[in-house]
């Protein structure tokens, strides 16, 4: 379990996510992205609105393990952008790993021991917006001293709704001893009707975020 990292983006903005948000990213000075069309509304990042779900996978049938971090911060948004994703292109995040909340207190501090607690920097994650795009991004994540640019899936409900969707295999990070560790101190957990003990290296995560719509009175605001 290790989880692209981003929390409950509720007050900050990922992953968390992040969706890791989310996660929760270095913008390399890419104009506006130019399939998104700008409606002569402006939109601004709503924190409050923000949530960041990660997926882990256990048993070798791969079923769900999900959760969310509890401590992240969010920086580089754009107020009265010219559409949402203009309002994020800036986003930059850093998730504290060992603040994972997978509503189990004692898988939680295994996880936090366990796997961040072996990766560098105590397991914080740090991203950032590379491209964000009407249907597709990257996001840059730096994690265990690894930086990997990872696409992502976006997904807009009405206007102002933004879903970000993506996966990532913390093998791509040398955290393969964190999986270990993990697994290990977790094998009863993680093993099947086979009886074998599994623990996936790869992630979903998924970030949702409404921003704030502020249009003229001449525009229809559905």
């Amino acid at each position: 379990m290790y989880f692209i990292y981003m929390n409950k983006l509720t007050n900050s903005l990922l992953l968390p996510v992040i969706l890791s948000v989310l996660p929760l990213v270095v913008h390399c000075g890419e104009q506006p992205p130019t399939d998104v069309l700008a409606d002569g509304c402006q939109y601004t990042y709503d924190p409050a609105t923000t949530e960041l779900k990660w997926t882990a996978f256990k048993f070798t049938d791969r079923v769900g393990v999900g959760g969310t971090f509890d401590e992240y911060q969010v920086s580089g948004t754009e107020a009265d952008a010219t559409s949402p994703q203009a309002a994020v292109r800036n986003l930059k995040f850093s998730i504290q790993g060992p603040s994972v909340n997978s509503d189990n207190p004692e898988r939680d501090a295994k996880i936090a021991g366990s796997y961040f607690g072996l990766m560098e920097n105590t397991g914080t994650i740090e991203g950032s917006v590379k491209s964000a795009g009407a249907d597709e991004g990257v996001v840059t994540i730096l994690m265990n001293g690894v930086e990997k640019d990872i696409p992502v899936t976006v997904e807009m409900s009405g206007v102002s709704q933004m879903k970000v969707s993506g996966n990532i295999d913390v093998n791509d990070f040398n955290a393969q001893e964190s999986v270990q560790k993990l697994n290990e101190v977790c094998s009863e957990k993680h093993t099947g009707e086979d009886g074998a003990s599994k623990l996936w290296p790869d992630v979903d995560f998924t970030i949702t975020t409404t921003f704030k719509r502020d249009c003229p009175d001449s525009i229809e605001t559905n």
